[in-house]
């Protein structure tokens, strides 16, 4: 859910002005609190440090 939350207030960043602005960041920061991203980034971290063993 914190990545539909995510990208739903990303782009709604892009018109929104005033307090509706200020709340969609809140929810945007929210989300990104939400979401592990050290997870995403060891994952990724071990995938590209793989990678040349992918193709022997």
């Amino acid at each position: 859910m914190p990545w539909m939350v995510l990208a739903i207030a990303t782009l709604k960043l892009t018109w929104l002005c005033g307090i509706e602005r200020t709340t969609e960041e809140a929810r945007l920061m929210s989300a990104l609190t939400r979401i592990d991203l050290t997870y995403w980034f060891e994952l990724a971290q071990e995938i590209i440090d793989d990678l040349p063993y992918w193709f022997y």
